[in-house]
């Protein structure tokens, strides 16, 4: 950044740890970090993956905390700065979030995702000790009914979906005090009450498990963290949109 330009630590921790050299991407990092935290939700964030720089070395890195979580990309992805995008059955992410193991009674999923495509064998963020019984994961639109799920414990009972206008824009699944929801672009679609069983296993981004899929969705953005009230998500939403915005990307 500028000289003199007073910089968050956290983000200043990232942009030099990520190698971000581009100085409106070092703005952009910077002001999401400085509105997570005045708006108090810095502290619900456990894996934050921005997807800045436009290439692999760049977008492994984990915004909350640069020394964990880092992804290690497989074949078959590509990196651009609009994101991340998959080109193969073997394009899946293991995030391995393990501060959220056991504790999926309190979590968010969420992703920003640029384009539509049809998604129907696989998830955008998912989790799952070797069933569909045992299970934590997010479907920003599955097939051509634009469906989004969220699946929590158990798919037949902690199944949570919703029609949705397409794959575009910020999907947020949220588990809170007993309560499941989904957001879209910081709207309430729908929820019920649900208190799933934890599960314990890493997450995925683009899979779940050992069930990877080929998809070609570019993601702007995917972040697990604990879970938010409604106004936090839309609070929450603001702020990423805002993001977008000054990376050119927003849908």
């Amino acid at each position: 950044m500028g000289q003199g330009t007073i910089m968050d630590k956290d983000a200043l921790t990232f942009i030099n740890t990520a190698g971000i050299t581009d100085n409106g991407q070092q703005i952009a990092i910077n002001d999401l970090v400085i509105a997570l935290k005045k708006a108090n939700l810095w502290s619900k964030m456990v894996a934050l993956y921005p997807f800045v720089g436009g290439t692999v070395d760049k977008h492994k890195y984990n915004l909350k905390n640069p020394s964990k979580h880092i992804i290690s990309f497989p074949s078959g992805t590509n990196h651009n700065t609009s994101g991340v995008t998959m080109y193969s059955y073997n394009a899946f992410m293991n995030i391995s979030t393990s501060d959220l193991d056991n504790n999926i009674k309190d979590i968010h999923l969420a992703v920003y995702i640029q384009n539509h495509v049809n998604l129907d064998n696989t998830k955008d963020i998912g989790q799952a000790n070797s069933s569909t019984t045992n299970i934590c994961s997010m479907r920003a639109s599955f097939s051509t009914a634009y469906t989004t799920y969220f699946d929590n414990g158990n798919e037949a009972y902690g199944r949570l979906a919703v029609r949705v206008n397409g794959a575009q824009g910020f999907t947020l699944d949220n588990q809170l005090s007993g309560q499941e929801s989904i957001f879209k672009n910081g709207s309430k679609l729908t929820t019920k009450s649900y208190s799933p069983a934890n599960i314990s296993t890493g997450f995925y981004l683009s899979g779940y498990y050992d069930t990877p899929s080929y998809n070609t969705r570019i993601y702007s953005l995917a972040n697990i963290g604990y879970g938010l009230t409604d106004s936090e998500q839309a609070t929450f939403y603001t702020i990423i949109q805002q993001y977008q915005l000054s990376l050119n990307r927003a849908v």
